[in-house]
């Protein structure tokens, strides 16, 4: 499932909420996890938990975002971005080494591992992973179910009017789905006004799973989400970030040419807190409460993109190198430093040692 630095706030500095609602057993040794997620920037209504909300299993996507770039929403929620040079080319390529093909009104997406995502018009329609294969029913044009073989994994149930009324899962446990009206705020002219209702789920019920969902606006005619009749969530409806969570107060700011926010927040009490993924300078800067600085440093290109090169601590003024790293062609770590320590990699394994000390096998 999808993590964030700031609980509920995702790094574009839009509110998101995740939570897993249950799961579908394929076998006794593989599952395949139900999702459920609210972003405050998604403009779309799931058929499940209606506008902002997406169901990531039963919703899994992918989408034509420009002529030759594409968004893939996997069954987990992650998303993934593909690529191709010019319109002619039908195989993409796609972060994390993942390919694609189009194929008329069909793309399959696949990964070193194995798996393997169908995709016709859009929509999910089959998938392959840890041995299985799954597929997605449809209905009159909505899902039905999902199938392992002959096994039906989950059942949509509606009602006589096509609306979703729950999940029947193979087993016999049951996710119940209610939904109600969610203000619809808009900004026009400067100005928040509420332009109608749209559904909005409003419970999600099962076994071991309980949450309740209530949906306002505040004094400024902002919109509201209540989570479990304890946390309120407030976001701008102009460009959707997060204003308020509870006791803490959200700031952002788009650097230009960087696609995440810098994100502060401050509580009731002044405590004042920043975090800020930097993709363009491959680092991360986050500073906490007690007013510690820490930048992680990234390898920006080549087989070691992505791999934690440097940390630096900065407090009172002084800063500190605490982590540096080293590794081979292949991105394999060979040599690293951490708070005075030595590690090295050898044929039985790492080793670390002290300056003063005698090196030992690890």
């Amino acid at each position: 499932m999808p993590t964030n630095h700031y609980d509920g706030v995702d790094r574009f500095g839009y509110a998101s909420l995740w939570y897993k609602i249950g799961e579908l057993r394929v076998d006794d040794k593989f599952t395949l996890p139900l999702h459920m997620n609210f972003n405050s920037s998604r403009q779309t209504s799931s058929p499940y938990l209606g506008a902002g909300w997406s169901l990531a299993l039963l919703e899994s996507q992918i989408v034509q975002q420009e002529e030759n770039r594409f968004r893939l929403v996997e069954p987990s929620g992650w998303g993934r971005i593909f690529w191709r040079k010019n319109a002619k080319e039908t195989v993409l390529d796609g972060q994390g080494g993942w390919k694609a093909e189009i194929r008329a009104d069909r793309i399959s997406a696949w990964a070193e591992c194995g798996t393997r995502l169908d995709y016709y018009r859009g929509r999910i329609v089959g998938m392959k992973t840890g041995g299985h294969d799954i597929q997605f029913v449809q209905n009159g044009g909505h899902l039905a179910e999902i199938r392992s073989g002959m096994r039906t994994l989950v059942r949509v149930e509606r009602d006589v009017n096509g609306d979703v009324t729950g999940l029947a899962l193979d087993g016999g446990e049951r996710i119940a789905l209610e939904r109600g009206d969610k203000p619809r705020v808009e900004y026009v002219a400067g100005k928040n006004l509420l332009a109608g209702v749209e559904p909005g789920v409003t419970r999600v019920e099962a076994a071991k799973v309980n949450h309740a969902f209530e949906y306002r606006v505040d004094s400024n005619v902002r919109p509201l989400l209540v989570v479990d009749a304890s946390r309120e969530i407030v976001w701008n409806p102009e460009d959707g970030r997060m204003v308020r969570d509870g006791e803490w107060t959200y700031e952002t700011r788009n650097p230009e040419n960087v696609g995440n926010a810098e994100i502060s927040r401050t509580a009731e009490n002044g405590i004042r807190e920043s975090w800020f993924l930097d993709t363009l300078g491959s680092k991360e800067i986050t500073v906490s409460a007690n007013g510690l600085k820490l930048v992680k440093n990234f390898h920006a290109h080549g087989p070691m993109r992505g791999l934690l090169r440097l940390v630096t601590r900065t407090g009172n003024g002084v800063e500190e190198k605490i982590y540096e790293a080293s590794y081979d062609e292949k991105g394999q770590l060979i040599h690293a430093t951490y708070e005075g320590l030595n590690f090295s990699a050898g044929s039985n394994g790492m080793r670390y040692s002290h300056p003063n000390q005698t090196t030992k096998n690890h």
